[in-house]
């Protein structure tokens, strides 16, 4: 992923951050979710996403959860709101 760092933490929590300023299309959030599901394997864990300071998020990077769940069983995600959906 070259617009996000994703970490699973020692508490247990996934942290997907999105750098400053990105703009998120559809190719890059199915590099987040395949990133997660590499990590999660089969555990569920917990998820902040951390999209405060992007620019803008497109319709299908959206949309893209809709279409291909993640496949990490029981996880939650928690969003933190960008300042544009567009």
């Amino acid at each position: 992923m070259s617009k996000a760092s994703l970490v699973l933490r020692g508490d247990g929590l996934l942290h997907l951050q999105w750098e400053p300023g990105s703009r998120i299309e559809e190719e890059d959030a199915k590099a987040a979710m395949i990133a997660v599901d590499s990590i999660c394997e089969d555990q569920g864990h917990p998820m902040l996403v951390d999209m405060v300071a992007t620019a803008s998020v497109s319709r299908a990077a959206r949309t893209m959860s809709a279409r291909r769940p993640f496949t990490c069983p029981r996880s939650w995600i928690q969003l933190r709101p960008t300042a544009d959906l567009s």
